[in-house]
């Protein structure tokens, strides 16, 4: 009995250690979820996006992706020039899109900004590959 209850007690202590998550999605996942199956929710989705990236932002875990899917909804209302600054933003937050934000104004038809074209490598000028891609 006694074991038990130790048992109970380093469990539950075990438990209450848990770190908190990386990144701030507030309700993505679920208003995402809820935009698919009702497209009519667009608003609630947008919303949501707005307030989770604003938590992002106050506490400094910003997820992945979300500056994106907000350009992306902007783009699909025709703003194009909202939704371009949301790729930059995109590209500034996370190096890793960079590329990936860039070719998508290239493809609108959109200058990068001098930040963007700040951080692309003379190799990427030259149209070779940079060195730590791994080709």
């Amino acid at each position: 009995m006694f074991k038990t209850a130790i048992a109970g007690v380093c469990l539950a202590s075990l438990c209450a250690c848990a770190t908190p998550p990386m990144f701030e999605y507030g309700s993505y996942e679920s208003s995402l979820y809820t935009y698919y199956k009702k497209p009519d929710m667009r608003e609630k989705f947008r919303t949501s996006l707005e307030k989770a990236i604003e938590k992002g932002e106050q506490t400094d875990r910003l997820a992945p992706g979300l500056y994106a899917e907000l350009g992306y909804l902007y783009l699909q209302d025709g703003d194009v020039k909202t939704a371009t600054a949301m790729f930059e933003r995109e590209a500034a937050a996370f190096p890793e899109s960079r590329y990936f934000m860039t070719s998508i104004n290239e493809r609108l038809g959109q200058a990068p900004s001098e930040q963007s074209s700040d951080a692309t490598s003379s190799d990427e000028v030259d149209g070779a590959a940079p060195a730590d891609a791994g080709i």
